[in-house]
């Protein structure tokens, strides 16, 4: 309707966000008894399984946001290294991270319906996946959600970091030794506890098609020459990390005059906003996070606050800058080496973000052209790196 506004709209998500928090602390007050009744029904074992001999993953998350979804990219890479002979199940919440993770190893998708409204649905999940006996099951991020369906499963062992409200829920419940701050590989620590590995951190991107980076340069392409520079940024955030939009205007004019090459800024649009905030900025709605992020691959740059897109930019190599005004970087930040953090939006030096989005040597040289190889730097370079996971240096925050 007409007398909802913007404003209105995202005030009123971010109240259902908070009741939803409550919801999920109310619930997991009263976990105990019933996850040891579940845990006690299903076939599980007190000895390890031996890594060889393991056939059959499931891995339980129940979150249905994009960066979170993304974030379980290097634990399902690391299980694939250690378990390559075993067939992995993932519990989500949508159908949409089933596409979005197509090219991993992930040989089955269930989608968990758990819902108060799709009760019946939940409980018709859990009966078929109670037919099948995993030899592992994995809660890398303890839930109310996670737990009582990993409670359920029958699973020989059920394995994840020990906590007092999810303990009854696992078999082995592991000491969490904080070598890892990021929320993406605290996960990591899990596996080395159970089977011979050492730490380190697994690639994070997305496996894109040959198809899909095409179809993401030729979009790109069609915007601008190869010697404007094309960035895309993206204003929607949940709660206290959204900006205003005077705030990002003085940003983007800031960022514009500082620029030592032409700029076409394009607005991704969420699903709620109907148009840009500027008639000076083309825009950009994609419902499908694949094609999207095909494009985002083939920018110079994508800028925005702690938000789903920015990670999404970060898992496919674009030079990223984060606005985390209000969440900690080390925790919720990108992974990828092309990225810069601004945590003061209303003092920032423009020229150390152009010095990472382009790179010093460009930035240094405004008589330069734009090299094409900065508009085409992942079909002449990254192709493999998207689309084979590689063990990367291990980067622990100890």
């Amino acid at each position: 309707m007409m007398w909802i506004t913007k404003e209105n709209h995202l005030r009123f998500k971010n109240r259902l966000r908070q009741f939803d928090k409550q919801r999920k602390k109310v619930m997991s007050r009263w976990l105990s008894l019933p996850l040891a009744l579940f845990n006690r029904i299903s076939a599980t074992q007190e000895t390890l399984v031996n890594h060889q001999q393991v056939q059959r993953i499931v891995i339980v998350r129940n979150n249905a946001r994009v960066g979170n979804t993304l974030f379980l990219i290097p634990f399902i890479n690391q299980v694939k290294q250690v378990y390559p002979q075993a067939e992995i199940t993932l519990i989500g919440c949508a159908n949409w991270q089933a596409s979005l993770l197509e090219g991993l190893a992930i040989d089955h998708f269930v989608v968990s319906h758990f819902r108060f409204s799709s009760l019946g649905k939940l409980l018709k999940t859990i009966v078929t996946l109670r037919k099948t006996q995993f030899d592992l099951c994995f809660m890398p991020c303890g839930s109310a959600q996670d737990a009582l369906m990993c409670s359920a499963l029958n699973a020989r062992n059920k394995i994840g970091f020990d906590h007092e409200r999810y303990r009854n829920a696992l078999t082995h419940p592991l000491n969490n030794p904080s070598f890892y701050q990021h929320a993406a590989l605290r996960c990591l620590a899990l596996i080395p506890q159970i089977a011979p590995l050492a730490l380190a951190q697994t690639c994070h991107q997305l496996r894109l098609t040959q198809h899909e980076l095409a179809e993401g340069k030729a979009a790109r392409l069609a915007i601008a020459d190869e010697q404007t520079l094309c960035i895309g940024y993206f204003r929607e955030a949940r709660g206290a990390k959204q900006l205003s939009d005077k705030q990002w205007q003085n940003s983007i004019d800031t960022l514009t005059q500082a620029s030592p090459y032409p700029v076409v800024w394009i607005e991704i649009l969420g699903p709620g906003m109907k148009q840009g905030f500027t008639p000076n900025h083309l825009s950009c709605h994609c419902a499908d996070l694949r094609e999207l992020a095909g494009f985002l691959h083939h920018l110079d740059g994508f800028i925005s606050c702690d938000t789903g897109p920015l990670h999404l930019a970060d898992a496919v190599n674009t030079p990223c800058i984060g606005l985390f005004t209000h969440t900690d970087p080390t925790v919720y930040g990108m992974l990828g080496d092309k990225a810069q953090y601004i945590t003061d939006i209303e003092q920032f030096d423009a020229t150390n973000v152009w010095q990472t989005l382009l790179g010093k040597s460009l930035v240094s040289n405004q008589e330069t052209e734009l090299p094409l190889a900065l508009v085409n730097r992942s079909v002449s370079s990254q192709p493999n790196q998207l689309e084979t996971p590689a063990i990367e240096t291990a980067r622990l925050a100890l």
